[in-house]
C-alpha cells in the first residue's frame, strides 16, 4: 500500500485537453447533436458573434466562410507562471467549424504566443510545442532537455552579449539548479492550457446545444 501510495505521488494529476489532431498540430473533436446542418451553421455564428472580438472594421476575424465550414482567427489568454513572474500569454490561433446533418467538428490550431501586456512574442519558438501534448512530460532528463533548450534560446535572444558556447553553459547550470521547482510550474501551466482548450470546445457545444431558435 505505501508503496502505491509513492507511485501515485509521482504520477503527474494533469487534466487533458482535447484530442490531438492527426498532424499533431492542434486539437479536433466531432461532435453529434440532433441539429439541420443549416440550424448548426446559424449557431456557429452567432456564438462568433458574441465570443470573437471583432477587427477593428467591426468585423469577426472570419477569414473563410462557406455553408460547409467557418474558419476564423482569434486569440486566447491564458495565464503561466515563469521562473521570475506570471504573465498573461495570448495564443493565437485558427479556428474551424464544419458541418454536417446532425454533427459538426471543432479544429483549434495554435500559431504562436504573445505577451498580452505588451504585444511581444515570446522567445522561445517551442513554447507551443510543448504544451500541445497528448501526456505531461515526466521529471526526468526529457523535461531537463527542454528547459534547457529553452533557457539557451531566450539567453540568444535576449541582447545580453551570450554566444553559443556561454549561453550552453549557463542554461545547463540554471536548468539543473531548481528542476523540481521549474517541473511543479510546468504542471500548472500544461493544466492551464488544457483548461483553456477544454473550456473554448465545451462553449461551443454548450451553445450550439442548449439555445433553441426562438427569436427574441
Amino acid at each position: 500500500m505505501k508503496k502505491l501510495l509513492l507511485l501515485l505521488l509521482f504520477i503527474p494529476l494533469v487534466n487533458f485537453a482535447q484530442t490531438i489532431n492527426k498532424d499533431n498540430n492542434g486539437y479536433s473533436e466531432v461532435y453529434e447533436v440532433e441539429l439541420s446542418k443549416k440550424e448548426i451553421h446559424k449557431k456557429v455564428l452567432l456564438w462568433i458573434g458574441l465570443n470573437y472580438t471583432p477587427k477593428n472594421d467591426g468585423v469577426p476575424s472570419i477569414i473563410n466562410s462557406s455553408e460547409d465550414k467557418i474558419i476564423l482567427e482569434g486569440s486566447i489568454p491564458i495565464d503561466f507562471e515563469f521562473y521570475y513572474k506570471s504573465f498573461e500569454i495570448g495564443i493565437r490561433h485558427t479556428l474551424s467549424i464544419s458541418f454536417k446533418e446532425n454533427k459538426y467538428k471543432i479544429d483549434f490550431i495554435p500559431i504562436s504566443a504573445y505577451q498580452t501586456n505588451n504585444d511581444s512574442e515570446l522567445r522561445d519558438s517551442n513554447f507551443i510545442k510543448r504544451f500541445l501534448r497528448e501526456k505531461p512530460f515526466n521529471n526526468n532528463e526529457e523535461f531537463l532537455f527542454v528547459q534547457t533548450i529553452a533557457i539557451k534560446e531566450e539567453l540568444l535572444k535576449s541582447g545580453l552579449g551570450y554566444n553559443e558556447k556561454n549561453a550552453t553553459r549557463a542554461a545547463n547550470r540554471r536548468a539543473s539548479k531548481k528542476i523540481n521547482e521549474a517541473y511543479s510550474r510546468y504542471l500548472n501551466n500544461q493544466e492551464n492550457w488544457n483548461s483553456s482548450v477544454k473550456n473554448l470546445f465545451k462553449d461551443i457545444n454548450e451553445y450550439i446545444n442548449a439555445w433553441g431558435d426562438e427569436d427574441w
